[in-house]
């Protein structure tokens, strides 16, 4: 049985302020994993990020 969702894409151009937060989000969030692969492991974040895509239906 599928799911009747409809899936769309929309492309999309991003600002010069969106281009710019992007990149301190992203700097930001490198760092965050960087710390929780020390913290636990490169294994132990391989793992759990292997179980959510599982649990979110990826491949």
């Amino acid at each position: 049985m599928h799911d009747a969702m409809c899936v769309c894409r929309i492309l999309v151009s991003l600002t010069k302020q969106s281009v710019s937060l992007v990149r301190v989000i992203s700097n930001d969030l490198d760092a965050r994993y960087r710390k929780l692969e020390r913290t636990v492991g490169p294994e132990v974040v391989k793992r759990v990020y292997s179980a959510i895509d599982d649990f979110a239906g990826g491949s």
